[in-house]
């Protein structure tokens, strides 16, 4: 009995999938919608349908059409009464965005038949080989997504995949690709997705309680857009202290409208007066949003005619920009390749593991890249595996990704690579990537929706009462790292590649709320690595003395040691800052803030907070508010400087990120053009030092323990850092010029 349902089911999902086939086709709306017309009304239609589509252009009669051949129309559109048709309006023109893009899926009724399709796999995954041939063929082989495709294969295996280890930055490898990087950036541009929902974070405006994307999330004093935008321009910012040339990167962000998403990234943008980097350097583009549906196939309801329409997963990335020209915008500009990343990840900026990353990719001009790290067994990642395919006598090979959710689908076994070893034979897909814009560009003809998945979450919907319930629903996402399945060779691929970094220096997502003791994609667990990568870089780099971290087990239910944050343009090598910082110590709860690019910092003992800030961070702005990379920047210089205020850190692990205001701070403030120096001086107690434009502040200490504040206007800057490539390193000088003349100074208070 249950086999004739099965294939009762299937038959039904069968009469779509041909419908769907039709649709594919190079047909225009109106033939789409006779099509649909005849398919649904064999006689004539239903007065109501006739007097409703007069009144829709061309698309919204389409979409209705689609909904009504899903069988999903009495669900969505329910009693519909004239006063509510702004509603159907409403609703079929965001229908009609989805029956437009999904158009090489058949539009709506493809979106539709596939997320059927899926939800049959997932539940019955070895019900395929029951059906009868013809169907089987039909319904599996022709299919639009990835795992009916391979199920014509008939010899799968995945294999662990072979990699580049970037781990060691001392390798000459690493330095090698990292200097080439840096010396080609003018090729590069970059792209992140910024559309998610982050429903698991639950983030809300703290004013309005209104509902915040992931994008704008305020962690340890800044969104995670800001920290990408820095990562950003503190690269630029090396190319021009080495080549004496500003470059200026194009970037492109795929936004949604979920939670307005669009509209407040956009608002926020104009409010940081887009970063000095002038308004006609970004390009934001919207990717569609598509109803959710349960597990028995029935679109999620919010209320009449508000059907639950969430993001389509980021792998629409790539047809949405073709769509959009963004494509063709970065390749206007001279740029042949392009870094993308996910805004929940602020971490891999740290040091050169970026640098070194493209670097690979440009200087053997690949087709695409992966950069992964270690993954431990059985935790919700997605892999990296080499997939190898054998047909009809001939093997072929792909470097690709799968997302957690199938691991089963494809029976892979998720187990560690050694018995000693913790971590999983497959390393970590981070969705951090490098690609090549015209491969891409002429993958996406082939492989408009690459890696289609579903991926079941909690979500509220209205339920069989009328009152919203939470439910499992799922939507039909798409996976932008399987754009990499259409670079397929009968060797080993060579145009596709994948580096392996540390762990704590590539990937820490921020996905949901902390929950229990877990820190895994959490605002904590990010907090904690940036923590763990800023005590190795002070200890193991700068000679100083820091407070341990407690486990990750304990980090929740303990006080944090330290805060350790800085601008990546203090760097971002390690090997760049440890010629800026030299010795020093932090006490237990100390905070070290710096926000700074040119600091002169030796022999610190830092017992409180302390701060360093300037706008001028990498240079000066000019009267339209555009960035100029220059030695017009705030400069600061402490050697054998003690600081002590009662601004020591109190805050548990949980909710820390937060980064609440010390209760005592020496912050020193710096504008364009001014330089602080301290030499052989306590400070004690709260400070705000603020130095003005174009001023040096030196602050002495007297025999009796008292502070002498001595000003002088400056002409130009006393001291400047100048980067030079020495072979495969990067050196830091420090530069003495003339000094102001003494005869200038005057007395003043701070």
């Amino acid at each position: 009995m249950a086999k004739v349902q099965l294939e009762k089911m299937m038959r039904v999902q069968e009469s779509l999938f041909f419908l769907a086939s039709k649709l594919k086709k190079e047909l225009s709306v109106e033939e789409k919608r006779e099509l649909l017309k005849q398919h649904l009304f064999h006689d004539e239609k239903p007065f109501w349908l006739e007097e409703m589509e007069s009144c829709l252009s061309p698309l919204q009669g389409l979409s209705l059409f689609s909904l009504l051949a899903t069988g999903q129309g009495e669900r969505v559109l329910g009693p519909l009464p004239t006063s509510e048709k702004a509603k159907l309006i409403s609703l079929l023109d965001a229908l009609g965005e989805v029956e437009q893009f999904y158009a090489p899926l058949g539009g709506i009724v493809g979106y539709h038949e596939t997320i059927l399709r899926l939800l049959h796999q997932r539940k019955h995954p070895g019900s395929v080989n029951t059906l009868p041939k013809a169907l089987r063929k039909s319904l599996f082989t022709r299919a639009e997504n990835r795992f009916s495709k391979l199920l014509g294969y008939k010899q799968i295996r995945f294999r662990a995949p072979p990699f580049i280890d970037l781990s060691h930055p001392e390798d000459p490898l690493y330095k090698c690709a990292m200097i080439w990087a840096i010396e080609h950036l003018d090729e590069m541009a970059e792209i992140y997705t910024a559309g998610g929902a982050a429903d698991r974070l639950d983030l809300r405006d703290e004013k309005n309680g209104e509902y915040l994307p992931a994008a704008l999330l305020p962690f340890c004093g800044k969104t995670l857009l800001e920290y990408l935008i820095a990562d950003l321009q503190a690269k630029e910012y090396v190319h021009y202290k080495i080549f004496g040339r500003q470059i200026v990167t194009p970037l492109s962000i795929m936004t949604s409208p979920e939670k307005e998403n669009h509209t407040r990234l956009l608002a926020f943008c104009d409010e940081k007066s887009w970063f000095g980097r002038c308004r006609e350097n970004f390009r934001l583009f919207v990717q569609p949003l598509v109803p959710a549906v349960d597990e028995e196939g029935q679109w999620g309801m919010q209320a009449s005619c508000q059907p639950l329409l969430k993001p389509g997963g980021h792998g629409v990335i790539w047809r949405l920009a073709a769509q959009e020209g963004v494509f063709d915008w970065l390749k206007s500009r001279g740029k042949r390749k392009a870094l993308v990343r996910q805004i929940n990840n602020i971490l891999p900026g740290v040091d050169g593991g970026l640098f070194a990353f493209t670097g690979i990719g440009c200087q053997r001009d690949l087709k695409m890249g992966f950069a992964s790290c270690s993954r431990f067994v059985r935790t919700s990642e997605g892999i990296n595996v080499l997939l190898e395919k054998k047909s009809g006598g001939k093997t072929s090979y792909c470097l690709t990704s799968i997302e957690y959710c199938d691991l089963d689908l494809y029976g892979l076994e998720d187990e560690r690579a050694s018995l000693w070893n913790p971590y999983s034979k497959y390393p970590a897909n981070t969705n951090i990537l490098f690609i090549d814009l015209e491969a891409v560009l002429r993958a996406v003809e082939t492989s408009p929706f690459p890696g289609l998945l579903i991926n079941a979450k909690k979500m509220k919907v209205v339920g069989k009462e009328g009152e919203l319930e939470e439910k499992e629903m799922v939507r039909l996402e798409s996976t932008m790292q399987n754009i990499a399945d259409a670079f397929t060779s009968a060797e080993i691929p060579t145009e596709v590649y994948l580096t392996y970094n540390l762990r704590h220096k590539t990937i820490s997502p921020i996905k949901r709320a902390a929950q229990g003791g877990a820190l895994f994609e959490t605002p904590e667990g990010c907090l904690y690595d940036l923590l763990k990568n800023g005590r190795h870089l002070l200890t193991e780099f700068c000679a100083f003395s820091v407070p341990e971290l407690p486990s990750e087990e304990d980090f929740l239910k303990k006080r944090v040691p330290f805060l350790f944050f800085y601008h990546p343009a203090l760097g971002p090598l390690y090997s760049m800052i440890a010629q800026k910082i030299q010795k020093g110590s932090l006490s237990l709860g100390s905070q070290l803030l710096l926000q700074i690019a040119d600091l002169y910092l030796e022999n610190l003992s830092l017992d409180g907070a302390l701060q360093i800030k300037t706008e001028a961070l990498m240079g000066h702005y000019d009267e339209e508010g555009l960035l100029h990379y220059s030695e017009r920047t705030g400069k600061c210089f402490l050697k054998n400087v003690r600081i002590v205020n009662a601004g020591t850190n109190s805050s548990f692990g949980r909710g820390a990120w937060k980064r609440e205001s010390p209760a005592e701070l020496c912050e020193i403030i710096l504008e364009e053009g001014a330089e602080f120096f301290a030499e052989d001086v306590t400070l004690k107690g709260p400070f705000c030092i603020g130095v003005p434009k174009n001023v040096k502040l030196t602050v002495e200490q007297r025999a009796d323990g008292t502070l002498n504040w001595k000003e002088e206007p400056l002409f130009e800057s006393t001291w400047n850092y100048r980067y030079t490539r020495d072979g495969e390193n990067i050196t830091v000088h420090l530069d003495q010029k003339k000094r102001a003349d003494p005869r200038s100074a005057r007395l003043c208070g701070v």
